[in-house]
């Protein structure tokens, strides 16, 4: 099993293989929103999965007021609407 580190690497993939990359894991949360390499994954029918959804309990996600204004506006948690965010986006988390 191979392992990408750079988007650059997935033409190289083409040239010198016939099955392409059919999932990238990038650090992905609120604060990390990585919009242009899920971009490329998407057009690239590469699925992006995220790590480190919640911000890995390092980052603010889960004390961020505005999230948490939302999560007690449709009673879920903090979590919770991070989550759902993910899976609106279409991303996988793990």
């Amino acid at each position: 099993m191979g392992v990408i580190v750079t988007m650059g690497n997935y033409q190289d993939c083409s040239v010198y293989s016939y099955v392409g990359p059919v999932i990238n894991q990038i650090e992905i949360h609120p604060y990390m929103t990585q919009i242009d390499k899920s971009g490329y994954n998407f057009q690239q029918n590469i699925q992006t999965e995220a790590w480190g959804p919640l911000g890995q309990g390092t980052t603010e996600e889960l004390k961020d007021p505005v999230i948490g204004k939302m999560a007690k506006q449709h009673g879920k948690s903090i979590a919770q609407i991070i989550l759902r965010w993910h899976m609106q986006r279409g991303l996988v988390t793990i």
